[in-house]
């Protein structure tokens, strides 16, 4: 199995950051606990909603 590391996984947009303790990235900006789809806005760093 392979180690998930900050270089073995895509960035996915360029303001996120990676978390050591998920091994994931992490947008600067928490993702609303709404029961919606949400979508990154890396221009306005900020979540909107899907199809809105």
């Amino acid at each position: 199995m392979t180690k998930r590391t900050e270089t073995s996984v895509p960035k996915p947009y360029p303001s996120w950051v990676w978390d050591p303790v998920t091994k994931d990235w992490e947008a600067p900006v928490p993702l609303p606990e709404a029961y919606r789809a949400y979508v990154w806005d890396e221009e306005t760093l900020s979540w909107l909603e899907a199809g809105g």
